[in-house]
């Protein structure tokens, strides 16, 4: 895999990463985003290596020109405040998800306790001490204005979710997961239940 970007799609990408640390120091944004490749890579190398049931080394290394052959792929990383430059992705080769030698099916089992993950960088320890906001969501409703001035003190709105139906566990406007609802030493808590896949997440943006 290969992925070039234009200086002001990298550096900005990687500001947004440092800005939301705390750090303001741009000389950092390079090494930045590489990290934040270095990541990603051993990210996929993880993934595919728990699908392949195989290990798979992750190393990562600058190249000046894009691959002559393979697919072609335009990234864009989109913010509430407008999309970043494009980066450009190429994938060469053609891995193939390896055969059962009896009944030709995909091959199933753990990973490897070798398998190689993504080594720990330091823009993610300074992410780690990051605070986002965290709410519970026990459901919602539309109202006509005039509905709305009506509201009194002891008026009941109606949500668009039942009592047995979980909550949804917001993360900087996101839902991130769903639990039931609990109570741990006299405070509520939620329970999760499930953990929100990364298409599920995107689905559930407004």
């Amino acid at each position: 895999m290969w992925i070039g970007a234009p200086r002001n799609a990298w550096s900005r990408l990687a500001e947004r990463i440092l800005g939301a640390a705390g750090v303001e120091d741009d000389s950092q944004a390079r090494e930045t985003y590489q990290e934040i490749l270095q990541q990603s890579f051993g990210e996929i190398s993880r993934t595919a290596g728990e699908r392949w049931n195989r290990q798979l080394d992750c190393t990562t290394k600058e190249a000046s020109n894009a691959p002559s052959s393979g697919e072609l792929y335009l990234v864009e990383a989109a913010y509430p405040d407008g999309p970043l430059p494009p980066l450009l992705l190429a994938v060469t080769g053609n891995p193939q998800d390896p055969q059962a030698a009896s009944t030709g099916s995909v091959a199933e089992g753990p990973p490897p306790a070798s398998s190689v993950s993504a080594p720990r960088s330091r823009t993610f320890d300074l992410l780690m001490d990051v605070e986002l906001p965290v709410s519970v969501s026990f459901g919602h409703v539309q109202l006509p204005l005039q509905d709305v001035l009506k509201l009194t003190a002891g008026s009941i709105i109606e949500l668009n979710r039942t009592v047995d139906e979980p909550v949804e566990v917001i993360v900087n406007n996101c839902v991130v997961a769903r639990g039931e609802v609990v109570v741990v030493e006299g405070n509520y808590g939620v329970r999760i239940h499930e953990i929100m896949t990364r298409q599920q997440r995107l689905e559930a943006l407004p």
